[in-house]
């Protein structure tokens, strides 16, 4: 079993404030065919684009096309070799952890934390990286409010097809305690709402 302890650390300084030359990525979109709500062209933030080159679910083509369709601002990040599992472990990263969002400190290396003050959010990211299950245990005891009811978690196996990015609501706290359970090499997002420091 692992523990990951919780704790609010102030917001990462000069490493995560972009520099006034840098362009500050704003938005990440899927795109697997789809186009964004607006007319080619016309956004107005600066986009990324990542896309593995050996997806089989979504032509890596239509990506580079729809890419290619927008303006300035933008990039484009090619995972070499990357399937479309990937994309959905980077999901569990980038669709929770927004910009403006408070990194908190974690004693474990497998977990990312952000808290949202203003929203009163909570987001872990945690990864299995054992070879068989385990239950990881988050010690939340800093916070002076918690959710009571279920918590809404989002998870992907990255060793079967058979969970990419799967929402549920089945977990909830043990007093200020999380625990649960991660199958071998599977990333989970839990978005815990009304939460204070």
């Amino acid at each position: 079993m692992a523990t990951a302890e919780v704790g609010v650390a102030q917001r990462h300084a000069a490493a995560s404030r972009p520099s006034a030359t840098a362009t500050q990525c704003s938005r990440v979109y899927p795109v697997c065919g789809l186009r964004p709500r607006s007319s080619p062209g016309s956004f107005t933030r600066s986009s990324l684009f990542v896309h593995g080159d050996r997806d089989t679910t979504c032509a890596y083509s239509s990506a580079r096309q729809a890419y290619n369709e927008i303006k300035w601002p933008k990039a484009f990040l090619t995972f070499v070799g990357g399937s479309h599992n990937k994309l959905y472990v980077l999901a569990q990263f980038t669709r929770h952890i927004r910009p403006g969002m408070q990194i908190l400190g974690t004693s474990a290396g497998s977990t990312a934390v952000a808290h949202d003050p203003a929203a009163r959010r909570l987001v872990l990211v945690a990864v299995n990286t054992a070879a068989s299950a385990q239950t990881i245990t988050f010690d939340l005891s800093r916070f002076t409010t918690l959710p009571t009811g279920p918590i809404t978690r989002w998870s992907t196996s990255t060793s079967s097809g058979s969970d990419r990015y799967v929402q549920r609501a089945d977990v909830g706290l043990d007093g200020k305690t999380l625990r649960a359970a991660f199958a071998a090499g599977q990333v989970q997002t839990f978005q815990l709402d009304g939460v204070s420091a």
